[in-house]
């Protein structure tokens, strides 16, 4: 007879598994709206919204990690 899969350890691969697509799809966004803010904003001056409480600004980090 064949032993079926412990449950306790097909609960830590779904978690992993879930925290990795999470991870995944966190650097993807991440990366989609720094590409998105460099086409949109690179060269334009600052746009403000609502009296100067919204402001999109382009910026670069060059320091980061």
């Amino acid at each position: 007879m064949m032993k079926s899969a412990n449950p306790k350890i097909i609960w830590h691969w779904k978690k992993y598994l879930f925290i990795a697509i999470i991870l995944l799809v966190s650097i993807g966004c991440d990366q989609a709206t720094k590409s998105i803010a460099q086409q949109s904003l690179k060269g334009i001056p600052t746009i403000r919204y609502f009296y100067d409480t919204i402001r999109l600004q382009y910026a670069e980090n060059t320091g980061g990690f």
